[in-house]
């Protein structure tokens, strides 16, 4: 099975990566096709990808996709 990711991970830097970020991004980028622009698969294309980001060799990478995840947890509890 292949690791991928949105390509937001790979265009912007590390340390920028953010929740928001993200989904500012997705905003844009999305804005002319409604059926993709819908939360749940901004959400959906997150949790992956930060679940394929903890599989890669990158240590750096895993450190901050972890750190994401957690924060995100955190925003249920």
């Amino acid at each position: 099975m292949d690791i991928a990711w949105d390509s937001y991970f790979e265009n912007d830097t590390l340390s920028d990566w953010s929740i928001q970020d993200f989904h500012e991004r997705w905003i844009e980028r999305y804005e002319d096709d409604p059926k993709k622009l819908r939360y749940r698969k901004a959400n959906d294309s997150l949790n992956k990808s930060l679940q394929s980001l903890l599989k890669c060799h990158d240590d750096a990478k895993k450190t901050k996709a972890l750190d994401l995840l957690m924060d995100k947890a955190s925003t249920f509890l």
